[in-house]
């Protein structure tokens, strides 16, 4: 049985309130002021033409990442941790690892 989303009234999927106000709260601390934005970069889809399709690399996004009203924050999933660490080593630009 087939449920079209768009018929929906209420939300598909709810975050827990609690845990949603603890993020907030803690990276409202350290943004100072600025916009707080998720980034995520690579597919890690099964298919290899979509993954292909839905990726980039963070080279790409230098300029965007360089905007210094705006903190980022990794939403990748996967070990990305070595590439990231490449990136920001060469660019001298943060993108912060999300703490469960």
């Amino acid at each position: 049985m087939k449920i079209a989303l768009s018929r929906v009234k209420q939300p598909y999927l709810t975050a827990c309130a609690n845990r949603s106000a603890k993020i907030k709260k803690r990276y409202q601390k350290l943004v100072d002021g600025r916009m707080l934005v998720g980034i995520s970069w690579q597919s890690t889809g099964i298919n290899q033409r979509q993954t292909l399709l839905k990726s980039t690399i963070l080279e790409d996004w230098t300029s965007i990442l360089s905007q210094q009203d705006c903190y980022f924050i990794n939403l990748q999933y996967g070990d990305v941790k070595e590439g990231l660490a490449q990136f920001q080593q060469q660019t001298h630009l943060m993108i912060i690892r999300m703490r469960r």
